[in-house]
């Protein structure tokens, strides 16, 4: 006999085996299945509610010296962007006293208090603080605040290079002092209103769907991604079955743990799909939905989720190993891959790792396969 033809008799063989795990397997996948399904409907709607958002309310008070027109105006810009109206309710106060008193009724979250000469400040680089005020308050407003108004700062201080340089054109080609003065003004306000209108401050992003999807239905893929990497405890003997003694007795016929791997690794795609089958059905009963191609969309991702667990069981050797590396291995993928959070709510860092690591990849898969295109 050949390596090849032993090595197919060796799957023949594991296939014959898997039929005493083939109950265990349906059993095992509905029940992780619905416990994961619990654990997806509950972050899917109290921790981001589709179709809701919150209004910060933030009272400033804008002192009136000789700088009012510019920060009225800087003011006027910021209160004007979509993003800003989305987000906040900006509400000015005439007198410092009125301002503590809103926060202090909790009429308003954060009280900010433009200093005198604010903006001739930020041009001459003394740079005068906000005074930020808040209530015992610690959510996302937090913030929205310090972007809304530190953003303004910068920008100013763009502005500031700006003139300067504006400015410092003029006097290099001797322009008279009285037509620097009169131009400063305007130049003044030209940069502010270009730095301005450049950008918004705030970045919205959308968390109620991901990939196309609604959030109920990819924490719904997720966690059949999920029930999939975790039904490999009940099959993890299966895997570890092949004793050194047998496999030395394999080694005299050619067969090596490259056979052994490919035998095992083929053998549990269709392991996968038996269990696949189940969630397939119930899931497309519960949705009121049936995608036939999802029969087929979904076998690479069984092909993958197949791979990784039987590299991790060749490389752990034993069964408690390969379980806790599987279970931690499924929370790392399925958290970058955004199966946990949606990615607008991970940070940078997470997401920039999202399309390297296959969780993405599957959940997009599996929620094809169950709710089509």
């Amino acid at each position: 006999m050949t390596s090849t033809h032993i090595t197919f008799r060796l799957f023949l063989t594991n296939l014959k085996r898997l039929k005493s795990y083939i109950v265990q397997i349906i059993l095992s996948i509905v029940i992780i299945l619905a416990i994961c399904l619990g654990a997806g409907y509950l972050i899917s709607k109290y921790l981001y509610k589709e179709g809701t958002s919150t209004i910060v309310k933030v009272a400033y008070y804008l002192p009136d010296d000789a700088d009012a027109k510019f920060n009225e105006f800087g003011l006027r810009m910021i209160t004007g962007l979509e993003g800003t109206k989305e987000v906040a309710e900006l509400i000015q106060v005439d007198t410092i006293d009125e301002g503590y008193e809103l926060l202090e009724k909790g009429d308003v979250i954060y009280y900010i208090i433009v200093p005198e000469m604010f903006f001739s400040g930020i041009m001459d680089s003394t740079n005068p603080e906000l005074t930020i005020l808040f209530r015992d308050n610690s959510n996302i407003g937090s913030y929205i605040t310090n972007e809304l108004f530190m953003a303004y700062a910068r920008y100013l201080g763009t502005a500031q290079a700006g003139v300067y340089s504006a400015l410092d054109t003029l006097r290099t080609f001797d322009y008279p002092a009285e037509t620097i003065s009169n131009a400063q003004d305007y130049v003044n306000m030209t940069f502010l209103d270009r730095s301005l209108n450049k950008d918004n401050y705030l970045n919205k992003q959308d968390a109620t769907s991901e990939n196309g999807f609604t959030l109920l239905q990819h924490y719904t893929a997720s966690a059949l991604m999920i029930s999939l990497f975790f039904v490999f405890f009940v099959i993890m003997p299966y895997l570890q079955g092949i004793k050194k003694g047998t496999k030395l007795k394999l080694s005299t016929f050619g067969i090596n743990e490259f056979h052994i791997f490919m035998a095992n690794f083929l053998s549990c795609i269709p392991a996968l799909y038996i269990a696949f089958i189940p969630c397939y059905i119930s899931l497309s009963i519960l949705y009121k939905t049936f995608n036939p191609l999802g029969l087929f969309i979904i076998v690479p991702a069984i092909l993958i989720i197949s791979l990784i667990v039987n590299i991790i069981s060749y490389v752990c050797q034993n069964e408690f190993t390969s379980n806790m590396v599987i279970l931690i291995a499924t929370l790392i993928i399925a958290y970058v891959g955004g199966g946990i959070l949606p990615q607008a709510m991970l940070p940078s860092a997470i997401s920039d790792l999202s399309s390297l690591l296959p969780g993405e990849h599957l959940i997009k898969l599996i929620s094809t396969a169950l709710f089509g295109a």
